[in-house]
């Protein structure tokens, strides 16, 4: 899709979004009542939150966003 549309920005949407979804997959499916599992998903989430919140505040999520160091990445 990046290649398509010259936005190689493409999967950063989704890499604040995967990694807690993931998580709350092995919470649902994993053994009951672990905390180190609950723990992780938690800090997953506010870490996805927060990367999701940050990421759309600076246009991320629009269909021609991209991250805001890409031009400073083509620029070297």
């Amino acid at each position: 899709l990046g290649m398509i549309t010259q936005n190689y920005s493409q999967v950063d949407k989704l890499w604040s979004l995967l990694p807690p979804i993931y998580c709350l997959i092995v919470l649902v499916t994993g053994p009951k009542m672990d905390l180190r599992i609950f723990i992780m998903n938690t800090l997953a989430w506010m870490w996805g939150l927060r990367l999701t919140y940050n990421f759309a505040r600076k246009g991320g999520y629009a269909w021609t966003g991209e991250d805001y160091r890409w031009p400073i990445v083509r620029d070297i």
